[in-house]
């Protein structure tokens, strides 16, 4: 077990590693969000094949996934805030892999189910190790840019998987799948999902065999030494109840937009599974690499000077913008206007990852950090990742009646559930100041 450091500083020594590491962690990133991409492409031959409604569509989406996340990501959390975050990230990317693979081998709506369940322990082993071991491998200083280039991953990941899965999917559709040796034909669809999974075997190996578990370091002035999440919780509990609250509202309407638009661009505007890659590629990889990489420079100027309410602030304009953008951009006239607006939802979406990541690292002690950034992303999965494409769905099936109204869909859950965050983070922002200034000893 790693030794914990009473230090803050970063030694410039373990720069290198830290690079190699980050760059490793946005590569895992890039490739864990291959199969959500590719899912929303293939909404059409799924639902066709499998004879789905929307709502039972979202299921596989969000809910599915979600499942089995909320049950390992707590223990999961805890194996890697007690052992080694290394092993536990390169054990869980094998896992993620066999079961992305495994979609393939589905024949029915139970079965891909199972498939999409089992695949919510790649973001469970990923997401809050890698948090907390990026907290050890940089500085306070540094920290809300490394965060922003491993959530680049995520934006990275949505952009460049949706091009790849959009010309993936047009390649197998000319050549009828794959045939495979005991498994037999695979349909388009289900031969889409075997070869995404194939890189994350590589990088499970990789991450296992050349990446070593940094010393711990505590950066809160006064620290938690016993208990474990409640205890930490305890500490700032005003503060926690505002990032578990408003913060997963925000990924609600986020990963809404992400699971349906790609759907939206095919039925609206009768965009072909390329097209709508292309556009929706452009603005995840670019400008959502922009946004994350916007904020985490922006947190750590604020950081320097201070200014420990301007992130929040950042976050409160961020969240007015994402529900007066989202509003309108279902109405756009043509593909290239609803494109344009989509860069900038993107953009000022991506900028809402790096407050709560960087203040949870901040305000938590280094043996609880994992398990508390994991209790914190399996809210936001929950409402986010969970509730956000079903959400979307009900309202297409249940209130407007019409898969045809899905863009109505899209423009009332931005509307309802980004004020509603921008309204709480700007009731509580004066706590949120108390407990930065706590944590840095002020």
């Amino acid at each position: 077990m790693s030794e914990v450091a009473k230090t803050p500083g970063a030694s410039s020594a373990a720069l290198s590693p830290s690079i190699y590491a980050l760059a490793l962690l946005c590569i895992a990133y890039v490739i864990s969000n291959l199969d959500r991409s590719l899912l929303s492409l293939l909404a059409p031959q799924i639902k066709a094949d499998l004879s789905l409604s929307d709502t039972q569509f979202s299921l596989l989406q969000g809910f599915a996934f979600v499942i089995l996340y909320a049950l390992a990501a707590l223990p999961l959390a805890n194996l890697a805030d007690r052992t080694t975050r290394t092993g536990v990230i390169a054990g869980g990317f094998g896992l993620w892999s066999l079961a992305t693979a495994s979609c393939g081998a589905a024949g029915s709506f139970g079965a891909l189910m199972a498939a999409r369940m089992a695949v919510g322990i790649g973001d469970a082993t990923l997401m809050a190790p890698a948090f907390s071991l990026l907290s050890d491998l940089f500085s306070k200083e540094r920290l809300g840019k490394a965060l922003a280039v491993f959530n680049m991953g995520g934006a990275i990941g949505a952009g460049a998987g949706l091009a790849i899965c959009g010309v993936l999917i047009e390649t197998l559709n000319r050549s009828n799948g794959l045939v495979l040796p005991i498994v037999g034909h695979l349909r388009p669809w289900q031969s889409a999902f075997v070869l995404v999974a194939a890189p994350g075997i590589v990088m499970a190996l990789l991450f296992a065999l050349t990446v070593r578990e940094p010393k711990r370091r505590e950066w809160r002035a006064t620290t938690v030494e016993q208990g474990g999440v409640l205890a930490a919780l305890r500490a700032e509990p005003k503060t926690y109840a505002l990032l578990f609250s408003a913060y997963p509202l925000g990924a609600l309407v986020f990963s809404g937009w992400i699971a349906w638009s790609p759907v939206f661009l095919m039925r609206h505007y009768l965009a072909t599974p390329s097209e709508a890659a292309a556009v929706l590629g452009v603005a995840f990889a670019i400008f959502g690499s922009a946004g994350v990489l916007f904020a985490g420079a922006f947190n750590d100027h604020c950081f320097r000077r201070g200014a420990t309410d301007a992130p929040v602030l950042l976050s409160i304009g961020s969240a007015a913008s994402l529900a007066l953008i989202g509003s309108i951009a279902p109405f756009m006239p043509n593909i290239i206007a609803f494109g344009a607006m989509m860069c900038l939802f993107v953009f000022v979406g991506s900028c809402l990852n790096i407050v709560p990541a960087v203040a949870i690292q901040m305000l938590t002690p280094n043996r609880q950090r994992a398990q508390v950034t994991a209790l914190f992303l399996l809210v936001v999965g929950v409402l986010g990742a969970g509730a956000g494409p079903t959400c979307v769905a009900l309202l297409t099936d249940q209130v407007f009646r019409n898969e045809a109204a899905l863009g109505s869909s899209l423009a009332t859950t931005a509307a309802i559930f980004s004020t509603l965050m921008a309204l709480l983070l700007w009731i509580g922002i004066n706590v949120f100041r108390r407990s930065l200034a706590s944590a840095a000893g002020g």
